[in-house]
């Protein structure tokens, strides 16, 4: 199983490791800033694949390009959610695109 990075939508964590090894889920680690990714590097050993969900932007693709640096294979998904920012910012549209159709329908 690859691990997956994510950018800003655990806000209420510094670094969260969701599943850990040995268990039958994905593991995943998300992180709530790209200036917490030193503190993950240690757990990317090992990982051939690694799924990143970062900021569409320089601080971003700097930080994939370090934890390329460290694992086999890397997917950028931050592609998905073009032309936003960021993950948060495209899930914030698609809620608020969301509630408009909800609005218009009643």
């Amino acid at each position: 199983m690859g691990r997956a990075f994510e950018d800003g939508a655990c806000q209420r964590w510094g670094v969260r490791a969701v599943c850990r090894e040995g268990d039958t889920e994905p593991d995943c680690v998300m992180i709530n800033s790209v200036s917490n990714q030193p503190m993950v590097s240690d757990m990317l050993n090992g990982y051939g694949h690694v799924y990143c969900f970062l900021d569409n932007g320089d601080v971003g693709r700097k930080t994939m390009e370090e934890i390329r640096r460290q694992c086999e294979g890397l997917t950028n998904k931050a592609a998905h959610y073009l032309p936003h920012k960021d993950l948060d910012k495209f899930l914030q549209h698609r809620m608020k695109k969301a509630v408009e159709t909800c609005t218009e329908l009643k």
